[in-house]
Formats: C-alpha cells, structure tokens, sequence
C-alpha cells in the first residue's frame, strides 16, 4: 500500500491522548505539511472540514465543565467543523478529522479529541463559521510533556484506557473465527481508535464480504451526534487497517443510521 496509509497504520498504535503540552511553537514544515494534507481532506468532503489553528491564547480550552480532558500548554489546534442542520453525517467529520490526527502522530505531534468541552466563545474568536456550520470537537496540536502527569494518569484511568472491548465483544454478524485475516486486522485497528471517555460506542459487522461500523444501542442513544462522530474516527482506522492487511485500496460507503459505512475490498 502506499507510504501514507503504512505511516497512518504506523501511527495507530502510537497514538495516545496528551493533555499537557510544552509551549514549543511546532516547526512550520510540520504545520505546512498537515496544511497541505488538510486541503486534500476538506476538497473530499462536502459536508464537514477541518481547520488547523496555528497559534492562540489557549482560551478555548478554558472552557472544560467537571475537570476531564484539561489541556495546558499546546501552541496550536485542529478543529472539526460539520453541518449544522444534518447531525446524522457527523460521522464524516470523525472519519476525516482523524486522517489528520494519525498524520500528526507520524509527525511526532500529540493530540486529544475533544468534544463538548471547549469554549464555544473562545473558538469563535479563531474560527471563520459558516452560519450552517457547527463545531462539534478540537484537538490540541504540539509536543506532549515527556512523561505523563499526574492529572493526566488520573483521567486514563477514569476513562478506562487500559481496559478496551475485546473484539469478540465488538464484532457481530459472522464469526469472528471465520472473518478473513484483512477483517481482522480492520477490526483490530477500529478497535483502537480513540472515542468520548473510551466508550467505544461501535459494533463491527462482517457479512461475508463487507465490514460494517454501526452504532451501539447502549443508553438508548443509538443514533446520536457524538457517537456518530466516534464511529467515524474508528472507520478511518477500519479503512487504514484493510488497505494495510490487503495492500490495496477498498471500496467505501457511507449508509444512514445505525449503519455507518461498507468496506469491502476493491477501488472505488
């Protein structure tokens, strides 16, 4: 597969949500080069994008209510921007925020999706919004502190980090015994994206020929925004991890609700 997707795959397992930043500008190839990558993400999509904010007063993450997910010290920020009126496509924002995200992490960069915890106020003050469009997460952009902080060990644990689903807990349809080996590694890859708090809130199922990324039902929340936007990041891990285990592109397509997307192996 190409040099990207084996760098993004690369980049899964690298990928941890960092808090505490030192203030270090980040150099402006690396910037210039998410740009660029940035670009190509947002000309794809009709009903979301994505803005990279190169520097700022740190007040938008002022606004955390109930103490998760403080961020100190990151000199800049990728936001995700989608639809306001059609909250049942907020898994695109998901799905081409974290092509960005995994690019950071092949960059040496860290980041943390954040949802619902940021200053609206404050990211109106960096961000040119459409009257249509909605900011539904932002990630910090910069060198992570070298070793964890206390705070940050803490909200690790709240979240439950270490203790994901198994696949046999996500993965229906099928059994998982007889799903090919570039399922598998889709699926394991799906598994480690990240999601609100670790929820996970995602079922994969296999048909014989398609994987699908759906929804769970838990909370009786089965089509809401945020989770929608979770499943979207785990389908860019789904995609990244079939190109890798196939080593060749696959086809994509996004269903409604609860049915996220289709991957299946083959070109568009």
């Amino acid at each position: 597969m190409n040099e990207q997707n084996r760098n993004w795959y690369e980049a899964i397992a690298l990928r941890h949500s960092r808090r505490k930043y030192v203030r270090t500008p980040v150099e402006p190839e690396k910037l210039e080069r998410l740009a660029a990558l940035i670009d190509e993400l947002n000309r794809g999509s009709d009903a979301s994008r994505i803005a990279l904010v190169h520097s700022h007063d740190g007040a938008i993450f002022s606004g955390i209510r109930g103490g998760y997910g403080i961020i100190k010290g990151a000199p800049s920020y990728l936001a995700f921007i989608g639809a306001s009126d059609d909250s049942e496509r907020d898994e695109e924002p998901g799905y081409i925020g974290e092509a960005a995200v995994l690019e950071a992490t092949h960059l040496g960069l860290g980041t943390c999706w954040v949802s619902g915890t940021f200053d609206p106020a404050a990211a109106g003050q960096d961000l040119d919004l459409a009257a249509r469009e909605r900011l539904l997460a932002v990630s910090p952009l910069g060198y992570p502190k070298e070793s964890y902080s206390f705070t940050e060990k803490v909200m690790k644990r709240a979240a439950g980090s270490h203790t994901r689903k198994t696949l046999e807990k996500l993965c229906i349809g099928e059994m998982l015994s007889q799903w090919p080996d570039w399922a598998k590694t889709a699926a394991e890859a799906a598994r480690l994206a990240p999601s609100a708090v670790n929820r996970q809130p995602w079922v994969f199922r296999f048909d014989g020929r398609e994987l699908t990324v759906e929804v769970d039902a838990e909370g009786g929340s089965r089509g809401s925004a945020s989770k929608r936007l979770d499943c979207g990041i785990a389908l860019r891990h789904l995609v990244v991890g079939a190109q890798h285990s196939l080593d060749a592109p696959v086809s994509l397509s996004f269903g409604d609700t609860p049915r996220i997307t289709g991957v299946r192996p083959g070109g568009r």
